[in-house]
């Protein structure tokens, strides 16, 4: 994770017309670009997949990627990996939002890189618990495991041979680590 420039002047229009470098926030007035490697590109893209065939199938809202802004109560713009926002927070749009998403998402993914502080994660993870976030899935392709986390704290640690499930939030989904974290033959 890299710190480009202090962005405090930046409008959301100006950041929206910078040059596409990837996963980018803005924390703190600074603006931060987070590359992934391409193990943390195929999990995040295994999880997006599932999850986004699944919330079409049933109308129940829409899962975005890491190139996707919101924006906390904080005034911080934080990227998930993977987000999903009920249709209930959708309804009354003519159209989906052109520019950045004002709140969290229901429905958090961040996939761990190797580059990623404990400290940042969690700063993140209350960040989004503080704007609303109902289910979080801490992704760790390393370890093969999902923490799940309800109001800001872990409520279990899924690993082997258990399947991800998104409670209420998502009706209906399920996920095995198996299939999410699948190698190569």
């Amino acid at each position: 994770m890299s710190t480009l420039t202090p962005a405090e002047n930046l409008t959301e229009e100006q950041l929206l017309s910078m040059p596409h470098l990837g996963k980018t926030e803005m924390i703190d007035g600074k603006l931060i670009v987070a590359p992934a490697g391409f193990e943390h590109g195929d999990v995040a893209l295994a999880l997006a997949g599932e999850l986004r065939n699944h919330v079409r199938k049933h109308k129940l809202g829409r899962v975005v990627d890491s190139s996707t802004g919101f924006w906390m109560r904080s005034g911080n713009l934080l990227s998930p990996d993977v987000a999903f926002v009920a249709a209930a927070r959708l309804q009354g749009l003519k159209r989906l939002p052109r520019k950045y998403f004002r709140g969290s998402p229901d429905l958090v993914a961040e996939v761990l890189s190797p580059n990623d502080r404990p400290a940042e994660i969690e700063r993140k993870i209350a960040e989004y618990f503080e704007t609303d976030t109902r289910l979080l899935w801490l992704v760790d392709p390393e370890q093969r495991t999902v923490q799940v986390y309800r109001d800001g704290r872990v409520t279990r640690t899924l690993r082997g041979n258990e399947a991800i499930d998104s409670e209420d939030v998502v009706p209906g989904f399920v996920l095995k680590l198996e299939d999410l974290f699948e190698q190569p033959d």
